[in-house]
């Protein structure tokens, strides 16, 4: 039997004005992603834990609103574009993506790798920008991709930023997978990997894929010296090595986000 998704609510949360009901929609929208983009009424009901009731309900209510459509050959559910709704107003109010943009193009076209803005939430990391490279083979990372913030060279640089305790609760709750990527590092040798990378101005880490990839990111901090994003050029190693990596793209990428941090975190 599956486990369920849904999540219970924080301890601090004050019940007289939180609506639960609000919560379990947004579990049925968030129970559609990359593995599964489409899925049955009763895929929907396993996967978020509501119940089969419950997640008609809930269907029903978000395919009346637009927000889902459902297949009349499959009668399978998937998101509809007007979920795009939501992306939309994100991106278009960031002013730092906005004027990052641009030079991330220009990065991109140059080393011929694809350069990303990835941002933290809740233990992952979401890329919310990026500029593709223009060879076919390359490593690709849509708008909204998720990867764990504990294997990733941009969650490295946010959680060196956190303090000790949360970052071995998170390694402690790690799933098997994340934890098979990590090896053998214990939490102090984790805790003393990531606070050593974001004292050099970069994280490094390799990917195990059928071409061998790397990604690479700096922090883009505030006035408070807080890592508030990561720029991150991701790489097939048969077209670019670490030596390029650490001699031309990390002074490119230090280049952009010191442009960056002068003119949109002021007065933050």
């Amino acid at each position: 039997m599956e486990q369920p998704e849904t999540k219970e609510e924080p301890s601090t949360v004050d019940t007289r004005l939180f609506v639960g009901s609000v919560r379990k929609a947004m579990a049925v929208m968030e129970a559609f992603d990359e593995t599964e983009p489409a899925m049955s009424m009763t895929r929907i009901a396993a996967k978020t834990g509501l119940g089969r009731s419950a997640a008609q309900r809930f269907v029903y209510t978000l395919e009346t609103l637009g927000y889902l459509r459902r297949d009349a050959r499959t009668l399978e559910y998937r998101l509809s574009n007007r979920a795009l709704l939501f992306a939309r107003s994100i991106l278009t109010s960031h002013a730092a993506i906005e004027r990052a943009f641009p030079s991330m193009v220009r990065l991109a076209e140059t080393f011929g790798e694809t350069v990303s803005w990835l941002e933290y939430d809740a233990g992952q990391v979401v890329v919310l920008s990026s500029a593709p490279s223009p060879h076919r083979a390359a490593v690709v990372l849509p708008i909204g991709a998720r990867f764990d913030a504990l294997t990733s060279s941009s969650g490295h640089l946010f959680l060196a930023d956190m303090r000790r305790e949360i970052v071995v609760g998170m390694l402690e709750d790690a799933g098997p997978s994340v934890r098979a990527r990590l090896g053998d590092l214990d939490a102090d040798s984790y805790v003393d990997l990531v606070r050593g990378e974001a004292a050099r101005g970069y994280a490094l880490t390799e990917k195990d894929m059928d071409i061998g990839s790397m990604s690479l990111s700096v922090p883009v901090r505030d006035l408070q010296n807080q890592v508030v994003a990561a720029i991150n050029v991701s790489v097939l190693r048969a077209r670019t090595g670490p030596e390029k990596l650490l001699s031309e793209i990390v002074p490119a990428l230090n280049e952009l986000v010191q442009t960056l941090d002068a003119d949109l975190f002021r007065g933050r």
